[in-house]
């Protein structure tokens, strides 16, 4: 969509999305990522895994993938 005016515009689009529910597993997911495409992009994912573990892992993860939350105004993504 368009992009709001101003900053506080944006923040509140962002932060306080009026067509995302609380406690929403869809709250402004903005894209799923698999496990296998992490891996391909990532080629030092297992050095992380020593710390974080295997993804998808428990943080930002619907249990298969990892998800990334923000919201896409035009060419801008804000994440």
């Amino acid at each position: 969509g368009d992009a709001p005016s101003t900053k506080e515009e944006i923040m509140e689009s962002v932060l306080n999305d009026p067509e995302a529910r609380i406690s929403s597993p869809e709250l402004n997911v903005a894209y799923r990522m698999s496990t296998d495409e992490y891996y391909e992009l990532t080629p030092y994912a297992t050095e992380l895994e020593e710390n974080w573990g295997p993804a998808p892992g428990n943080l930002n993860s619907d249990g298969q993938n990892l998800v990334v939350y923000g919201k896409q105004f035009g060419n801008v993504f804000i994440g």
